[in-house]
């Protein structure tokens, strides 16, 4: 699916209702692609370390 910058101003709650859905928005402006909604896969979602317990290691940083 794919909408416009405006489109999804006006509609933001309908289209987040489709990703948790699990389509995939594709967004546009002037009609050429710049950015995609995915749903996020509940596997990929972190809940903090309990305090005192070892950090997750930063990948960003190369730890």
């Amino acid at each position: 699916m794919k909408i416009g910058i405006q489109e999804l101003r006006d509609n933001l709650s309908l289209y987040l209702a489709e990703v948790e859905r699990g389509k995939t928005i594709t967004i546009t402006r002037y009609g050429k692609p710049i950015a995609q909604l995915v749903p996020i896969r509940t596997e990929t979602i972190r809940t903090p370390a309990a305090p005192g317990a070892d950090p997750v290691p930063d990948r960003r940083n190369g730890e």
